[in-house]
């Protein structure tokens, strides 16, 4: 009984460890996502700069 209790427990921090690295792991993957979209709209805005000139 011991046992099975033990590997609940480790089943249960092993679970919210994961939803834990879930919630972390999105809004870091969004704000990733933010910023690579921020970086192609400049280098397009300095292409256009550059050519137009």
């Amino acid at each position: 009984a011991l046992k099975q209790s033990e590997q609940k427990i480790t089943a249960d921090i092993n679970a919210r460890q994961l939803r834990m690295s879930k919630a972390v792991f999105k809004p870091y993957l969004w704000s990733l996502l933010g910023i690579s979209a921020a970086g192609l709209i400049v280098i397009a805005g300095l292409f256009i700069a550059i050519w137009s000139v």
